[in-house]
């Protein structure tokens, strides 16, 4: 590793900086958006984690690269750029800046094989600040990191966090190539209450076990109040994959699939399940769908997932490759400090609704 030094043999932070420069910025489609800086700007794929929202593009000006993140919401106009300078040697830029009496947000962040990254304060008051008061205050970027951690390191500081230690490894995530015929086909639920829609989720994830495997097909995740609303995008979803018809029409009808459904059994949700039976049952007669209300569970959120960990740690739950889960592998990894657990409860769900259906066993 290159080093150079300065008067009095000491580290030159102008000299340290190799030309490098990184710009981040914020998409609402990542898939789209990569294909549009390859395809129209000419830029040059480097890398893509998928887990996490983020990909980085070699632009056409030497040394400049382009770092795009998967977010929900735009921020507010004129601030959705992020500039990270590389340097030639990290840990003695590192020293240099603490010799001068900067303080670090931690140690040098690794990702191996690929980026060592560092946050310092400003050097006058010692606390975080906004770069973009203007744009993004200070309250709403502690509000977002508080949101979900992962996410904003990689989205706002172009850095790693340590991982709460309720969450999953993202390497116990599997993306893989999944089978097109199963032992049992069924769908997580977990719904918003209507009092706290603003703040909640609706979330349907879709899976199927084959042998001791779980695959998980697909998702939704959307805010809608009504009952009909939820039905529609459910039905949606099966159509999707054949596990309902629809005729020219516009009428859904049965296939030889059955597909079972899973849901907390709870007021809210127990009013969708008398709209289901009305209404996909006795008015649509799609009896190949079959609604499970599930009772009895009184254990934390917590001891749910902990209960289908041990499919994630023996790789026993693999994901669609084809089909992008943003939303849901942020929660996983982001367990316990995220906002939302939507996507988990559903998860949860699904697998140990897809468990009883076989002999299929958790080893504790």
């Amino acid at each position: 590793m290159h080093e150079n030094y300065g008067k009095e043999g000491r580290v030159n932070l102008k000299e340290n900086f190799d030309g490098g420069l990184t710009c981040s910025v914020n998409v609402l489609d990542i898939q789209a958006a990569m294909k549009w800086y390859q395809e129209v700007l000419g830029f040059e794929l480097i890398y893509y984690m998928e887990e996490l929202g983020w990909c980085e593009l070699q632009s056409r000006v030497p040394g400049v690269n382009v770092g795009l993140s998967q977010v929900e919401k735009m921020p507010p106009p004129g601030g959705n750029a992020i500039l990270t300078w590389r340097v030639k040697d990290i840990e003695q830029a590192k020293s240099e800046l603490e010799r001068r009496q900067v303080r670090f947000d931690g140690d040098i962040r690794t990702i191996a094989g690929m980026v060592k990254l560092a946050t310092f304060y400003d050097p006058e008051t010692g606390e975080e600040l906004s770069y973009w008061p203007e744009m993004w205050s200070l309250d709403y970027l502690k509000e977002k990191k508080r949101q979900a951690p992962i996410s904003f390191s990689f989205q706002y500081m172009n850095q790693i966090v340590r991982q709460n230690e309720l969450s999953l490894a993202p390497e116990l995530i599997v993306k893989a190539e999944i089978s097109t015929e199963f032992d049992a086909l069924g769908i997580g639920v977990d719904l918003s209450a209507g009092t706290k829609e603003k703040n909640d989720y609706t979330v349907m994830v879709l899976g199927g076990r084959i042998g001791d495997q779980i695959h998980i097909i697909d998702y939704r995740r959307l805010r809608v109040m009504g009952n009909l609303e939820k039905l529609d995008a459910l039905k949606e979803l099966l159509n999707d994959w054949s596990i309902l018809g629809r005729d020219e029409k516009g009428n859904y009808y049965p296939t030889y699939s059955t597909c079972d459904i899973w849901s907390e059994a709870v007021q809210y949700q127990a009013s969708l399940e008398a709209d289901f039976k009305r209404i996909c049952l006795n008015d649509e007669a799609l009896y190949n769908l079959i609604w499970h209300p599930v009772k009895g569970f009184r254990a934390d959120k917590l001891a749910r997932f902990r209960g289908i960990m041990g499919m994630f740690e023996d790789r026993k739950i693999i994901f669609n490759r084809y089909r992008s889960f943003t939303n849901l592998f942020e929660e996983l990894t982001n367990f316990g400090v995220s906002s939302h657990d939507d996507c988990v409860d559903a998860l949860v769900w699904l697998v140990t609704g897809l468990m009883r259906k076989g002999n299929l066993q958790l080893d504790y």
